[in-house]
């Protein structure tokens, strides 16, 4: 797939010639990259000529997406994942699935995931193991693993997603992505499979910032097509807290996030090293017990809600992997998190933990704080009964915590966050996760697209 930017490529099918030529192109690399279980279900490839090369009006016409399958669809499944609501439909789509296609999008699949979004390896016993499109023996990342293989295979120019500590961000960084989670309640939850209320997002993943940037316009104010200036870097500051943050990267971590920070001075970008540990042992009160707590309660109120027509008992002993299993297990057992925990963390502890991540953002004139996206890279399939843990600089580690130690901090922050690749030639893909302020949504995109743009260091 031609990868221009996302005007260029709705001005390039603009007619039926060109859009019959790119239909036929999307159908044959979708049919040809079927081993890399980016897909659930999926139109066939005559479908997706005829829905892509059908009239249709708005900014997207023509252009095909993808979506999360923990996202609601009327004319495909919404599994979740999992082997026993493989054929569910619920007969509707969720908001922001409506509202794609409204503005022209045309939706050809569903990406494949971990079983109720419950791993970071999208290692799936029932539809296969997402495999990286980089490289078919690594994962992909989880949960929206499946999203990020097709946006980096070259699928789909863009998918949508979900992220409640990190599954949009964690997958676009391991495949070589743009993934971008917008302050909490930016975009619609509606049709959402819920993990927990609080903390979940709709995402975006696609092929790069300015993308991005330009999907946000549609969806938040689609009238509006004006486009503000490139940022001078110069004129930036932006907060990089080794301490916790930057512990125990990977060597390729390392390496890559030094160069693009060295780079990000030579363009006078004004980099403030504060310290952020505090924070990060804060949200130790915060995150997991909130999650946890509402993760069973609001899978069963989806259950009714939705007239699936199973129990939340019957689902979790359909839940074939075993670490998707134990996790769920975990939250019925005598350490769940109790009542009187969640509603502390939720009233007291939550509070406390934005108002102080505000403060450092003021007390250091901060337009971003950056980070690594992940502190490792892709590692290799392991069989689902042992993708739990990994090897991180020698040690045996938990997969999860791993891979959501910089991301679900400030997801439960609810700014906006955005994973920009660098350094991806030659190698592994490396992800740089920049986090702007509440409601800071448009400054946060046009800093990643200026970074993006001129911060792009080698190897």
């Amino acid at each position: 797939m031609n990868r221009m930017p996302l005007p260029a490529l709705a001005q390039a099918i603009s007619s039926a010639s060109e859009r019959a030529s790119f239909a036929e192109s999307v159908a044959d690399r979708v049919e040809r990259a079927h081993s890399l279980n980016a897909f659930t279900s999926r139109l066939t490839s005559d479908e997706i000529i005829k829905a892509i090369t059908a009239p249709a009006d708005g900014p997207l016409a023509g252009i095909p997406f993808s979506v999360k399958d923990n996202i609601l669809t009327k004319d495909l499944p919404t599994s979740i994942g999992t082997d026993l609501l493989r054929e569910f439909k619920p007969g509707r789509d969720a908001r922001l699935v409506a509202d794609l296609r409204r503005l022209g999008g045309v939706l050809i699949g569903k990406n494949n995931l971990p079983e109720l979004c419950q791993s970071m390896t999208s290692n799936n016993p029932t539809f296969g193991p997402v495999r990286n499109p980089v490289n078919p023996n690594w994962i992909a990342g989880g949960s929206s693993g499946g999203c990020a293989a097709a946006v980096a295979a070259g699928l789909v120019p863009f998918a949508l997603a979900s992220d409640t500590g990190g599954s949009v961000r964690i997958p676009a960084a391991l495949c070589g992505c743009v993934g971008f989670r917008p302050t909490t309640g930016r975009y619609s939850t509606d049709g959402f499979v819920p993990v927990s209320p609080t903390f979940d997002a709709p995402g975006l993943i696609a092929p790069s910032s300015a993308d991005v940037e330009w999907l946000d316009q549609l969806i938040v104010n689609p009238a509006q097509s004006t486009s503000e200036p490139p940022l001078d870097l110069a004129n930036l500051r932006v907060g990089v807290p080794r301490e916790y943050f930057y512990d125990d990267l990977a060597p390729v971590v390392s390496k890559r996030v030094g160069k693009v920070l060295a780079a990000a001075r030579h363009a006078r970008m004004t980099l403030v090293y504060a310290n952020m540990s505090e924070v990060a042992k804060l949200n130790t009160h915060v995150g997991f017990p909130i999650a946890f707590y509402e993760m069973l309660r609001e899978t069963a109120i989806f259950l009714a809600k939705e007239k699936v027509g199973i129990s939340l008992e019957q689902l979790i002993d359909g839940v074939k992997g075993r670490v998707e299993r134990q996790a769920l297990l975990a939250q019925l057992a005598e350490q769940a998190i109790d009542r009187a925990t969640y509603v502390r963390a939720l009233t007291v502890n939550l509070p406390e933990y934005v108002a102080k991540i505000d403060a450092h953002l003021d007390a250091h004139g901060l337009d971003a704080i950056a980070v690594p996206t992940t502190a490792l890279p892709a590692v290799a399939h392991r069989s689902p009964d042992h993708d739990g843990e990994l090897t991180h600089n020698g040690k045996t580690a938990s997969t999860f915590l791993s891979y959501v130690r910089n991301t679900e901090p400030f997801s439960n922050y609810g700014g906006p966050c955005i994973t920009i690749p660098i350094g991806q030639k030659g190698g592994c893909p490396v992800g740089l996760e920049l986090i702007g302020r509440r409601r800071g949504d448009a400054a946060l995109l046009a800093l990643a697209t200026a970074m993006e743009s001129t911060l792009q260091p080698q190897g």
